[in-house]
């Protein structure tokens, strides 16, 4: 039983708003069924940094080619990365690790103290074992060689969103 605006109630309602974009997204991942079958009104929301044009719409179109994504902005630097990371708050933030003004590496360290609600992943053609520990350090969950994008980006989110929230109980509607 819940008493209507206590402090418990409120925090509870806090926990549940953050939780309904996940609740929602697994619904439309899940093994379960197909995404028609539940309430599914949120999406995941992504921000795709890279210097590159041609990548961020490849990598754009790969990404809504699942319901669940939300492409809510493009960056072509690190510095715009970070603007844009502080504005929107994405949910995912997709960044290479080589880009102008400021790099990949800086921006998601800057990243991390300015929205750490968002999961950076590191999308780079750069396969340097050093590279790829340096990119890790910063907090980011994951490294994606751009040569793999097409079949290893997409459970690398899915996977990142599990293991972020846990797997929970999405009911279908009835």
């Amino acid at each position: 039983m819940r008493i209507e605006n206590s402090p418990a109630s409120q925090v509870f309602d806090s926990y549940e708003q953050e939780r309904l974009t996940v609740w929602r997204y697994l619904a439309l991942v899940g093994s379960v069924g197909r995404a028609d079958h539940y309430d599914v009104q949120t999406s995941v929301s992504i921000l795709v940094a890279d210097d590159f044009a041609e990548w961020r719409a490849y990598t754009r179109n790969l990404l809504q080619s699942r319901q669940a994504y939300q492409v809510i902005g493009e960056a072509t630097n690190g510095l715009e990365a970070v603007q844009k990371s502080i504005e929107l708050r994405p949910d995912i933030v997709l960044l290479d690790v080589r880009m102008p003004i400021l790099n990949g590496l800086e921006a998601a360290e800057r990243i991390r103290q300015a929205s750490p609600a968002s999961r950076i992943i590191f999308v780079s053609q750069n396969d340097d074992r050093d590279t790829r520990t340096a990119a890790l350090a910063t907090g980011a969950e994951e490294y994606v060689l751009k040569a793999k994008v097409s079949t290893d980006l997409l459970p690398t989110i899915d996977e990142i969103l599990r293991n972020r929230h846990g797997l929970q109980v999405v009911r279908p509607i009835e």
